[in-house]
């Protein structure tokens, strides 16, 4: 399990901060800027951006209460819903007190991997957050 217990365990080197303890980096921004905060997503060593069929995806979930995405592997998908529901979770309290449950392949291992996907997220500019985790389990609270 993921704690992100409150800002003082904040510090950066991103440039778009200029106070790294401020959590409220997030508050009410948009998917993209949350992105551009974290890092793009990488992929083979290259940065790549945020393409037009995954704000789609985004949007479609925005919109619906449920969506079936049926996908081939390494489009990815499964980074743009964490990304998605990692920014959900710190750019507002829409989710604040929920569950969120990710299915995730047949083995435990593949729910752990998901789990350690969403846990780096943060890392590659917020390398000093301290954080706790269980084997498949993660939780991200932050105060805003």
């Amino acid at each position: 399990m993921k704690k992100i217990k409150s800002y003082h365990f904040y510090s950066t080197d991103n440039p778009l901060i200029s106070d790294s303890s401020q959590l409220d980096i997030f508050k009410g921004k948009t998917f993209l800027e949350f992105n551009k905060i974290i890092g793009l997503p990488v992929k083979n060593g290259k940065e790549d951006p945020i393409y037009d069929y995954e704000l789609d995806v985004i949007e479609k979930i925005e919109s619906n209460r449920n969506i079936w995405i049926k996908k081939s592997r390494g489009i990815g998908i499964t980074e743009l819903v964490l990304r998605y529901l990692a920014y959900k979770i710190v750019s507002s309290n829409e989710l604040e007190y929920k569950k969120i449950m990710i299915v995730s392949g047949t083995m435990l291992k593949h729910a752990n991997d998901v789990k350690e996907r969403m846990q780096s997220l943060f890392e590659r500019r917020f390398s000093l957050i301290q954080l706790e985790s269980k084997f498949i389990e993660l939780w991200i609270k932050i105060q805003i």
